[in-house]
């Protein structure tokens, strides 16, 4: 009776994998190259390291990205799996100040200003940069080829500051979830094109600085939020 059971249970798992492999056979791999208008918006809070004052500020920046993908359809016009990668870089944030660092508590008092202690830079810096994704599309319908997408994506946060003090932030990767709109269709000869809209809303980036050096070892924090806007064109074959 148990060997019947596991012939039955293996029989029926032969007939699904059947099935499941007539539309895979049935689909194509392709692959382009896509060239998109970005829209990058980051807004964030800096909590200083002995007062605990916090400072916000944002920033946004416009720029290209060229990206290059492969990805697989089930069927002529069915759902499509995908990967890309953009190896490009974006400054999202170039912020300068200038302070003076009077230096002693004796100097700062009994001395200009002008006359001891330090003029200071202090700038601050970030890019982005190898946004890796990977990306779900439905079918086209209606005859513009009209579809949704979903993308998962990882991108890595540069920062690039230059601070009196010594200290200095850890770059960071983070991800984020894409929602989309657009069109699409396939030649008769293979030659696929894709126009889409896609936002992508990034995790929370969660910084602390490295201590300067001693006697000050305290740290700064900074929390901060990104967000993406893309206007993407792809051309591309089909297998």
């Amino acid at each position: 009776m148990i060997k019947n059971k596991i012939t039955a249970l293996a029989g029926a798992v032969a007939l699904f994998l059947g099935a499941l492999a007539t539309p895979l056979m049935a689909g194509s791999l392709g692959v382009g190259v896509m060239g998109s208008a970005v829209l990058i918006e980051a807004e964030g809070t800096e909590t200083l390291k002995t007062t605990s004052v916090k400072s916000k500020g944002d920033a946004s920046a416009l720029g290209g990205l060229a990206s290059g993908y492969a990805q697989y359809r089930f069927g002529d016009n069915g759902i499509v799996f995908g990967l890309n990668w953009s190896p490009g870089k974006a400054q999202i944030g170039d912020v300068s100040r200038a302070t003076h660092d009077a230096g002693t508590a004796y100097c700062a008092v009994t001395a200009p200003r002008s006359s001891c202690g330090n003029n200071i830079e202090q700038r601050a810096k970030a890019s982005v940069e190898n946004m890796v994704g990977g990306y779900i599309e439905t079918p086209g319908f209606t005859p513009l080829g009209l579809y949704l997408l979903y993308s998962y994506n990882e991108l890595e946060v540069k920062t690039e500051e230059n601070l009196g003090s010594g200290a200095s932030y850890p770059d960071e990767t983070i991800n984020g979830h894409g929602w989309g709109i657009g069109i699409k269709g396939t030649s008769d000869n293979g030659l696929h094109f894709k126009l889409a809209y896609e936002a992508i809303d990034w995790d929370t980036i969660n910084l602390t600085s490295t201590a300067a050096a001693s006697p000050d070892t305290a740290t700064n924090t900074i929390k901060a939020d990104v967000d993406t806007e893309l206007v993407r064109l792809s051309i591309g074959y089909n297998f």
